[in-house]
């Protein structure tokens, strides 16, 4: 193969390459786009009762009694640029159902106390497990530690039968000082257009390089 030859496959290859990445950012964005537009609706509803049927991120509004356990604690998690951890309980709601709350996120797990008492009324954001990332640990349940919540991991682990399918952060402080909520609204960073056009314009520059080597290596 000739030089000139060998230079314009590499280049094709490049560009190919490059037009795939950009394709996979503008996917990235459409999905982003639905994440918010369903982060943004589900804040925007009014509260309603937990069940199967509900969306994710829709709020729902909590009453029963926590049950008398320790909490468990998930992370590290990063939380404004600081490493902390997710504190999460399970509440036994007044229907007898049994559900996680993500009561907050706490800088110190030594400071993470048990929820005890009732709750009426609390507010939270419904939330579902999603697959494992790619470079996201399993939890370790043998050895108590706890890097996503996972409510049937979870359950399991403490011996619970009933207990929902997906959690709830809350948006309030419930059963603990030094907690801050995590069912607020925090709309995740959107970069992915940015990304798609640099990567497209690569591709761009990448062609035009290997034109002018075509045109020039006659």
């Amino acid at each position: 193969m000739s030089r000139r030859a060998g230079f314009a496959l590499c280049t094709a290859l490049a560009v190919v390459v490059l037009c795939i990445l950009g394709t996979w950012q503008m996917q990235r964005l459409f999905w982003k786009e639905a994440l918010i537009a369903d982060m943004v609706a589900g804040h925007e509803a009014a509260p309603v009762a937990p069940g199967p049927r509900v969306s994710e991120w829709a709020r729902v509004r909590l009453s029963g009694e926590w049950l008398a356990v320790d909490p468990v604690i998930i992370g590290p998690v990063a939380l404004s640029g600081r490493t902390g951890w997710y504190v999460v309980s399970p509440l036994v709601l007044t229907t007898g159902d049994m559900i996680f709350v993500n009561r907050g996120w706490l800088a110190d797990r030594n400071l993470a106390k048990r929820a005890v008492g009732k709750v009426e009324g609390m507010v939270g954001v419904l939330r579902r497990p999603g697959p494992l990332g790619m470079f996201s640990p399993p939890n370790e349940p043998a050895k108590n530690q706890w890097f996503r919540v996972t409510p049937a991991e979870l359950a399991k682990a403490l011996g619970i039968t009933n207990a929902a399918p997906y959690w709830v952060d809350a948006m309030v402080v419930s059963g603990g000082a030094g907690l801050t909520p995590v069912g607020t609204l925090r709309l995740p960073p959107n970069n992915h257009l940015q990304y798609a056009v640099t990567w497209y314009a690569f591709a761009l520059t990448a062609a035009v390089i290997g034109v002018i080597f075509w045109i020039r290596n006659k």
